[in-house]
């Protein structure tokens, strides 16, 4: 699979993925985007962002993909996962009204397991921003809303959720707002309901 970006339907999975060496993995010389990998290309993924270990596998977000910006397809963003023990990749879920009207969000960012199994994803971007959740069977609803993000990156207003967690005993979340630099601690019965 050349790019991750081409690949639509949640559930698609690919086993016996080939791991190849990064020539200069500290980029001394080159950016590891840039480097030949001499295998006649790698697949290719055009803004990954958080990663989160549970459940025996790795979770990672492809944030958004632009074919104008050279992807091999549109989408506002992924969620994927890595088995280790099973060597397959899976693509758990698709964002955005661009590839599903039902699916809110776009630009994934930060991921975290949930106790129940599900998903939590702070969304990166423009305007209010939410945490969502993932259900296992692929529900997305927003948990939490960000009215504090009315300016851009650049600007002091900005409030971009990041680094959801959960405490060892699984009954408060905590995420964190850039600026104002904030931390929340969302409690609640997480056991319940949204992990269907």
């Amino acid at each position: 699979m050349p790019d991750l970006s081409v690949v639509r339907k949640a559930g698609t999975s690919f086993d016996k993925v080939e791991w190849v060496k990064v020539p200069d993995p500290l980029a001394r010389q080159t950016p590891i985007r840039l480097q030949d990998f001499g295998k006649g290309g790698i697949t290719h993924a055009q803004k990954l962002e958080g990663c989160y270990w549970g459940d025996d596998r790795v979770y990672f977000v492809s944030s958004y993909a632009r074919s104008r910006e050279g992807s091999g397809a549109d989408h506002f963003g992924q969620v994927w996962s890595y088995e280790p023990r099973r060597n397959r990749l899976t693509l758990v879920i698709v964002f955005g009204p661009g590839t599903d009207v039902n699916k809110p969000g776009e630009s994934p960012d930060n991921i975290c397991l949930a106790p129940q199994g599900g998903l939590m994803v702070c969304e990166d971007g423009g305007g209010e921003q939410f945490v969502y959740g993932v259900t296992r069977r692929r529900r997305v609803y927003p948990m939490a809303r960000n009215r504090q993000n009315i300016g851009t990156p650049q600007a002091p207003e900005y409030g971009e959720f990041a680094g959801a967690t959960f405490s060892p005993d699984g009954r408060t979340m905590f995420v964190n707002v850039y600026a104002p630099g904030t931390t929340f601690a969302i409690t609640g019965p997480w056991h319940r309901g949204t992990g269907r």
